[in-house]
């Protein structure tokens, strides 16, 4: 999903409103008018368990639908192996100096 955190009725999306609102409205986009809402090429967004290599032979972004390999039952889902790999890239935030973990404490998103 690809936001355009400058347009305006975005802009109304507040911590607020995350925090308050139910999870229908936000998976919704209520806070959206439909003719705003773009589509992302299969590239961007490949539905594991959707979509096959005959849609897309090599997507940028996998979206893991049903369940992706971070769980037991779903270790072997397609483009597990490549999930794995990069999630093995990954710092985990308890490695962090205190001051860069204090910055991402205080953002407005927390991880």
């Amino acid at each position: 999903m690809l936001i355009n955190c400058g347009h305006e009725q975005v802009q109304k999306l507040t911590p607020t409103i995350v925090n308050t609102e139910s999870g229908l409205y936000l998976h919704r986009f209520q806070w959206l008018t439909d003719d705003v809402i773009g589509s992302l090429p299969v590239t961007w967004n490949y539905l594991e368990g959707w979509y096959t290599s005959a849609d897309c032979e090599e997507p940028i972004a996998v979206h893991y639908t049903r369940g992706g390999p971070w769980f037991d039952n779903w270790r072997h889902v397609e483009y597990a192996n490549e999930w794995t790999a990069a999630s093995k890239t990954l710092v985990p935030l308890t490695t962090l100096t205190p001051e860069p973990r204090e910055k991402l404490r205080q953002s407005p998103v927390s991880p």
